[in-house]
């Protein structure tokens, strides 16, 4: 019974139920797949359309099975690592607000960019105007850079006691780092994914700040 609670409490095992779930039925349902691909896509010139819901929506859609597994994967080590920092409520609010605002912030520079026309750089594009984009990899980058701040901020007096969080740590920032290059290498200009990967960043960044400023005042105040 105790085991039950720990799941259906935990924030985690929602998020991959919904994807996961989600994912097989768009997959076993030509008629699912065709509405999730028609109105539940991140699609800037949708969303400011006033199909804001799409900020959302699209977050839990994936384009196939093994986007989803990267995705959960990466959801996994990074729960793992920050689930002694933050209480449940909040970790559900940085993957949240990191992904939807995230998303927001990528949608309006893509807009932006696309209004501009020729008068850019060519290493940008807009491409994601029209065609959109689907996963929660925008909140997860939230997630990331949170953990990345808060995990050095709070552990780096005693980094021997979290040695295994550590390691794990430091290998998923360097395969985080190469998957970026290797983007680069493949990629003529930057993407959508790269544009609500960095708004999600941005968003968790913040998040990361607040909670160190956080608790240096509260550990002030127990001086």
């Amino acid at each position: 019974m105790k085991k039950v609670k720990v799941v259906v409490l935990n924030p985690f095992a929602w998020i991959l139920i919904i994807c996961t779930g989600l994912e097989f039925w768009k997959d076993n349902n030509p008629l699912v797949l065709d509405y999730m691909q028609s109105h539940s896509l991140n699609v800037p010139m949708l969303v400011f359309d006033g199909q804001y819901y799409r900020l959302v929506t699209s977050l839990f859609l994936h384009k196939d099975p093994g986007h989803l597994i990267g995705n959960m994967v990466s959801l996994a080590i990074l729960s793992w690592l920050v689930w002694k920092l933050v209480s449940k409520k909040q970790y559900l609010v940085i993957l949240l607000v990191s992904g939807v605002i995230g998303n927001l912030l990528a949608d309006i520079f893509v807009t932006y960019l696309f209004h501009l026309k020729e008068n850019i750089w060519p290493i940008f594009a807009s491409d994601g105007y029209l065609t959109g984009i689907v996963g929660f990899s925008t909140a997860i980058a939230g997630l990331f850079i949170f953990t990345l701040i808060t995990f050095f901020a709070v552990y780096w007096r005693h980094l021997k006691a979290v040695k295994g969080r550590l390691i794990v740590m430091v290998i998923f920032v360097v395969l985080t780092i190469g998957d970026v290059i290797l983007g680069f290498q493949d990629s003529t200009g930057l993407t959508m994914t790269a544009y609500v990967h960095t708004g999600g960043g941005l968003v968790g960044g913040l998040f990361g700040i607040w909670y160190v400023k956080k608790e240096r005042r509260q550990r002030l105040d127990r001086a």
